[in-house]
């Protein structure tokens, strides 16, 4: 049921703004995205006739096997002293399925009962699909007379079925305009 629940969240977020991205002509880009706490590609699809922006991820965590779509509305704000530059913040929904987590101890911790490798692995944590809400603010700087831009941002989230809460998750994009 709970997997069912999280697709249909993930599912209505982006009907909901699937003409905010067919409305954008020319101003689609593509990322990679690098963090302090997970890897992943965004897709990042603009309005035609104003500053939002629907932004799509999905991403890995380091460390341990755990993967994560994320669908984000924005509203990008222009900063007019600085050519390129904008400021952006929005919210959205994540659905991710994390694997099974085993916690392994070193022989001299656990004597007996050890694998052919003088370890002992014990079930730490079951495997289990989560979903959330998420919010997101950042930089975006598009260079001039070129497709490439970077941003950086910080997109706190709380998993609503695993209990936890990211207060400082940032990363930086490196992107291209499609």
């Amino acid at each position: 049921m709970k997997t069912f629940i999280s697709v249909l969240i993930l599912s209505l977020n982006l009907l909901m703004f699937n003409d905010v991205a067919r409305a954008q002509v020319n101003r689609n880009q593509l990322a990679v995205r690098a963090g302090n706490r997970s890897v992943g590609l965004m897709a990042r699809f603009y309005s035609g006739h104003s500053n939002g922006a629907v932004e799509n991820l999905m991403t890995m965590n380091y460390g341990c096997k755990d993967f994560s779509l994320v669908s984000l509305y924005e509203q990008h704000i222009i900063v007019p002293a600085v050519k390129g530059l904008s400021f952006y913040t929005g919210a959205g929904v994540h659905v991710g399925y994390q694997c099974a987590v085993y916690n392994t101890f070193n022989y001299s911790d656990v004597p007996q009962e050890l694998n052919s490798q003088g370890k002992m692995s014990v079930p730490g944590q079951p495997s289990i699909w989560y979903w959330g809400i998420d919010a997101i603010g950042g930089l975006d700087y598009h260079f001039p007379n070129s497709a490439f831009h970077i941003s950086a941002d910080i997109k706190p989230g709380m998993s609503l079925t695993k209990n936890s809460l990211e207060i400082f998750n940032s990363a930086i994009k490196l992107g291209v305009d499609l």
